[in-house]
């Protein structure tokens, strides 16, 4: 929940300025960071549910 919140309009809004990290707008660098949360979070949920299914029992 905390990674959708970080993706909304007023999060943005407070990201979106002129300044230059990297040589890229902190913008940029924002929804880069979004980008691998969201894979890191894919990641780590098929990783747990596969752990899961070699316990279960059949």
């Amino acid at each position: 929940m905390a990674l959708i919140a970080l993706g909304i309009w007023p999060v943005i809004g407070w990201v979106n300025r002129q300044s230059m990290l990297w040589g890229m707008p902190s913008l940029v660098i924002w929804s880069y960071l979004i980008i691998f949360a969201c894979s890191g979070v894919m990641w780590l949920a098929n990783m747990w549910l596969d752990s899961s299914e070699e316990t279960r029992d059949d």
